[in-house]
């Protein structure tokens, strides 16, 4: 048995700290906050809470050279190492990765060096930390970022990763933002131990994402999600797909993000959230909200407070 099924199990119930790490969290140099700052606090509030893992986003091109020989700030990496350790000091495991890579989505032939560069920095820094610090090596590959190309890159920075810290687990990922559509095209290494593969899940866009501003054209606001017959099956045939190809490919699946915007109707994102999640706990896949503050969040920072009933939602008891 892959190694990485095991792994995969340590992960359990997660969330995922976005929009800090991945923005403008610098406290270390005093830049421009454009979200939130992560605390010591909120990864306590997160383990007494009961999740088991943290996801964290990182934009480390915002703290990168962008000539050779791509050096990563010391201070930033320095922040980095503090987060995951509190998160690590707290017996969570953690996800990290690199997040908000656009440049890879515009120019991934020409940024690759750059890319490899930063994880070749970020492999040798964290090595000895323990194995329940887990890898990503990128976010929702898109755009020009196709198929062919992805599977290239990919496996060329798995390699080297290995060569490097060859006991790490590490995360893949499929393309057009990671979507369970597309695993047919990923091409892994032909050995896949200790390595998982993460899709994200936020279908049907026009009720996860109604009202965002970001999409373009925006959904628009109203959609509700009642648990027909017909969205059920949706999700259904979606992890069955899932875990029949983790069998065929003795390589196994998590789910890296999935969740509601905070704009749409609050019984609809309960019904929707929890019979995801069951489902996914049915088939053993385990997973991690997106996310614990921002648009979609599951936890109020200004009022000290989990949202509704989301920690009954994500956190009930397994059956």
């Amino acid at each position: 048995m892959n190694i990485a099924f095991e792994k995969r199990k340590k992960i359990g119930r997660g969330i995922n700290l976005g929009n800090a790490l991945d923005f403008g969290d610098r406290p270390w140099d005093g830049g421009q906050l454009y979200t939130w700052v992560i605390q010591k606090e909120d990864i306590t509030r997160v383990r007494d809470a009961g999740f088991d893992s943290v996801r964290i986003p990182i934009s480390w091109t915002l703290n990168c050279t962008v000539n050779q020989p791509y050096t990563v700030n010391p201070r930033f990496l320095n922040r980095v190492e503090q987060v995951i350790n509190w998160a690590l000091d707290e017996g969570l495991t953690v996800i990290a990765n690199d997040h908000h890579h656009r440049e890879m989505m515009k120019n991934p032939v020409k940024e690759f060096p750059r890319f490899l560069a930063i994880w070749e920095q970020v492999a040798c820094y964290f090595k000895s930390f323990p194995d329940s610090l887990y890898w990503e090596i990128l976010n929702e590959p898109c755009d020009n970022l196709t198929a062919s190309i992805w599977n290239d890159i990919s496996n060329q920075c798995l390699s080297l990763f290995r060569s490097i810290d060859p006991e790490r687990t590490l995360l893949t990922t499929s393309v057009n933002f990671g979507s369970w559509r597309c695993l047919d095209d990923l091409v892994l290494p032909k050995d896949t131990s200790n390595i998982i593969v993460a899709v994200h899940y936020y279908e049907p866009l026009g009720f996860t994402h109604q009202g965002a501003y970001w999409c373009d054209p925006k959904h628009p606001l109203g959609y509700n999600w009642e648990g027909t017959d017909t969205e059920l099956a949706e999700i259904d045939n979606m992890l069955d797909f899932i875990k029949n190809w983790e069998k065929e490919n003795n390589c196994p699946i998590y789910m890296g993000e999935f969740g509601v915007i905070l704009l749409a109707d609050p019984k609809s994102r309960e019904r929707y959230l929890n019979y995801l999640c069951r489902s996914m706990e049915k088939r053993e896949i385990t997973w991690q909200i997106w996310d614990f503050y921002g648009d979609f969040k599951v936890y109020d920072k200004e009022n000290g407070h989990w949202i509704d009933n989301m920690l009954e939602i994500l956190l009930k008891k397994k059956e």
